[in-house]
């Protein structure tokens, strides 16, 4: 058995004004061997360090097979690391908005999410 893991930022687009939303899209792998890779579990954390700064609003959706959306939530996260979903068949990315809708935001964030995922058979 082995496991590995990726972390990706979650921060504006290159070019973006300082105070543009951010809108960011993760891949997630193909867990419970759906895929050409024989991955069999996964969770999605998202890290965030606020500076002092408090608590930050993000809206965090799973985009699965079929056009569906398995989770869209709008959740506030305190600094440190926090397990968001695990990884279910048939999930193919997460998404992370900030501010979330109807939030307002306050500077930019510094949030890396981080997938981790196992290949035990």
């Amino acid at each position: 058995m082995s496991s590995g893991a990726f972390a990706l930022p979650i921060d504006p687009a290159a070019g973006s004004m300082g105070g543009a939303t951010i809108d960011r899209v993760v891949p997630l792998p193909p867990t419970f061997h759906q895929g050409a890779i024989p991955f069999h579990r996964g969770w999605l954390s998202l890290a965030y360090e606020d500076f002092g700064q408090g608590p930050v609003t993000i809206r965090v959706r799973v985009l699965a097979v079929g056009n569906a959306v398995r989770l869209d939530e709008v959740v506030q996260f305190a600094a440190g690391r926090t397990v968001v979903t695990e990884i279910l068949e048939g999930d193919l990315a997460a998404s992370f908005q900030y501010p979330a809708p109807g939030q307002q935001g306050g500077g930019k964030p510094v949030l890396s999410a981080l997938v981790e995922f196992d290949d035990i058979l």
